[in-house]
């Protein structure tokens, strides 16, 4: 069985080779649309399909031991399809450390939390890549949530024959958000580093 950090393990030994297979699609793509494709690009392009790649590994593995016996004894895990079941255990949580101080251990939420962090770094390497337009990172937010989401509910596309993990709205959600938070984060830090250039500049 696989945990936390060998999952994380197993998505870097695996990503370079991953990464290979598609390089020849990237460099078409760049080539078609006119678009620079030297070390600078390909490094980022490398980290942002990294940022996809390790959070598709950890929203899947481990895998059932037997496939067979797993979809027969629990015919698919059901979808969860009501949107902000965060919200009610994140205020009892907010609540009990401002009244008390204490900190809760609530699994639902401490996941949701994860949830949301997930795509802040691939946020953050898009918007690396210069993509001001916010329609842009949005649609890409929501698409990279959508393929984590249905990855699970079709059991890896019908490799496994069920649902192996929960499809869950609130995760697309969070995971939207985290990767839109990462945009608009090193959008900050593009204009402040922008404003700090202008100020030297003018006291030269």
């Amino acid at each position: 069985m696989f945990d936390f950090a060998r999952i994380i393990g197993f998505a870097l030994a695996t990503y370079p080779l991953v990464f290979i297979i598609f390089f020849p699609a990237l460099w078409f793509a760049h080539r078609q649309l006119g678009k620079p494709f030297g070390r600078k690009r390909i490094t980022i392009l490398f980290l942002l399909g990294l940022s996809i790649y390790g959070p598709l590994l950890l929203t899947n593995l481990p895998l059932p031991d037997d496939f067979a016996v797993f979809c027969e004894s629990t015919g698919g895990l059901k979808p969860r399809l009501e949107p902000f079941q965060f919200i009610p255990p994140a205020k009892y949580f907010l609540s009990e450390l401002v009244r008390k101080g204490v900190i809760l251990n609530i699994p639902f939420l401490w996941e949701s939390f994860l949830n949301f962090w997930m795509l802040f770094p691939a946020g953050v390497i898009f918007r690396v890549l210069k993509k001001r337009n916010i329609l842009m990172p949005i649609m890409i937010a929501v698409a990279s949530s959508l393929l984590l989401e249905m990855t699970q509910l079709t059991g890896i596309w019908g490799l496994i024959g069920c649902a192996h993990r929960t499809f869950d709205v609130d995760d697309i959600i969070l995971n939207s958000s985290g990767f839109l938070a990462g945009w608009i984060a090193m959008s900050i830090l593009f204009a402040i580093s922008a404003w700090y250039s202008r100020r030297v500049k003018s006291n030269v």
